[in-house]
C-alpha cells in the first residue's frame, strides 16, 4: 500500500492522477484490486473479467479533464 501510496501522491503533484478522491483512499483501493485480482487470476481466470477490474481501477485514476485531453 506504502507504494501505490507514493506513486499516487506523486502523479497528483504532477497533474497525472486525479485529486477528486484522497491519496490513501486511492492507495486502499489498488491495494485491494491487486489482492482480489490475484485471487480471481486462479479461482477464475476469466480475461474479461479481470480486464475489467484492470480498466475500472484504473479509470479512478484518471483526471476527467486529462483523460477528455488524451482521448480526443
Amino acid at each position: 500500500e506504502a507504494f501505490f501510496l507514493d506513486r499516487i501522491t506523486a502523479g497528483q503533484a504532477d497533474g497525472s492522477v486525479t485529486r477528486r478522491l484522497p491519496p490513501q483512499d486511492l492507495a486502499a483501493h489498488l491495494l485491494g484490486t491487486l489482492m482480489g485480482l490475484r485471487t480471481l487470476s486462479r479461482v477464475r481466470p476469466e480475461p474479461a473479467l479481470l480486464t475489467a477490474l484492470v480498466q475500472t481501477a484504473l479509470a479512478l485514476l484518471d483526471d476527467p479533464a486529462t483523460a477528455e485531453t488524451s482521448a480526443g
